[in-house]
């Protein structure tokens, strides 16, 4: 005898069998504990929430009563949703920054808030906007919701972020790349240029060694 459950993704069954096929899959059941969503005093999911799990992103089209129910999201569509005027300014706060029609949208990954704030190490993409928002203020425009993973696909330790590639280089032991895009190192941790090194720009390249206490970062390689 079988047993229902909520969650049509269980592993197991007949491999070819299609799962679904509503709107060629646009529409995904996850359980309400996966999901980041906007604060709500009960933790709980709301209908119309942007939200977010891993990379995915999408929609809740039904509201949560407890954690383990499972959630129907939306990922693509176009959604009247809060947006947040700011960007990426190298900090975790960003800056105020209007939003113009076709800009990309991006979701926080702790707070599911939505702005044009692309910073790799806590945003995903969202979509794009489709209405005006002004330098720091929140106001709920339309938004063309289709997450878009190659627009910000994390590649040794960084990202994606406005056509350049960002790469925390403290999180790498060998680049042994070369890339015509321009690449922007950031350095987060304090150990990471030893006394008498120096960590120079235009393009950054990280020279290993079987020493541990043996490295060397240069640039303006040509």
């Amino acid at each position: 005898m079988s047993t229902y459950s909520p969650n049509p993704y269980l592993t197991g069954g007949t491999a070819g069998t299609e799962v679904s096929s509503t709107y060629e899959g646009r529409h995904v059941t996850l359980l309400e504990s996966l999901l980041t969503h906007p604060y709500h005093s009960d933790g709980l999911v709301d209908k119309g929430d942007p939200v977010v799990c891993g990379d995915m992103v999408g929609v809740a089209m039904n509201s949560a009563s407890a954690a383990t129910d499972y959630i129907v999201i939306d990922t693509e569509g176009i959604w009247r949703l809060t947006v947040y005027g700011t960007c990426y300014d190298g900090t975790s706060n960003g800056a105020d920054s209007a939003v113009v029609q076709g800009e990309q949208i991006y979701i926080n990954t702790t707070t599911a808030l939505l702005s044009k704030d692309s910073d790799v190490a806590r945003q995903r993409p969202f979509g794009w906007a489709l209405g005006p928002v002004e330098a720091g203020k929140f106001i709920v425009i339309a938004v063309k919701v289709h997450g878009d993973v190659s627009n910000h696909r994390p590649e040794l330790g960084g990202g994606y972020i406005g056509g350049a590639i960002q790469i925390d280089v403290s999180a790498i032991s060998d680049l042994g790349r070369s890339d015509p895009a321009w690449i922007r190192g950031y350095v987060t941790s304090s150990t990471l240029i030893e006394a008498d090194e120096e960590l120079q720009g235009l393009f950054i390249r990280v020279n290993n060694s079987t020493a541990a206490d043996v490295g060397s970062i240069t640039g303006g390689q040509f």
